[in-house]
């Protein structure tokens, strides 16, 4: 969903995960990280850039918090470097104001790719 542009449905499924994980370990800490990350996205297609770059730059917070306590820049697939440098590049980044009539739109220039563990 996310990579598609539809930043809204991302948001409301990681909203549902979150509400069952517990906040404070790190699974839910990483969720609330992507949580964020979408948030931003749907504060692009609002047009509201104070929102996105709260949003990202929140975001990129949790990523870091997390590596940090795992000591490895891998979780569940995604590279937790690759989330940071993304979501405070989306925080900087310049947005056109979008008329999409409701049409999902990708408006970041990374997509969210899970990459296999390597096999021992």
């Amino acid at each position: 969903m996310f990579n598609a542009g539809y930043y809204w449905e991302a948001h409301e499924e990681l909203d549902k995960l979150l509400k069952v994980s517990d906040p404070e370990n790190l699974v839910g800490r990483f969720l609330k990280g992507l949580f964020k990350l979408a948030a931003a996205g749907l504060k692009v297609r609002e047009n509201s850039i104070h929102g996105v770059r709260r949003h990202a730059a929140s975001s990129g917070e949790v990523f870091a918090d997390v590596a940090a306590e795992i000591d490895s820049d891998r979780f569940c697939g995604l590279k937790l470097t690759m989330l940071q440098f993304a979501a405070d590049r989306a925080a900087q980044l310049t947005y056109k104001q979008l008329d999409t009539d409701g049409q999902p739109v990708r408006v970041f220039p990374f997509l969210l790719r899970p990459e296999p563990l390597p096999l021992a």
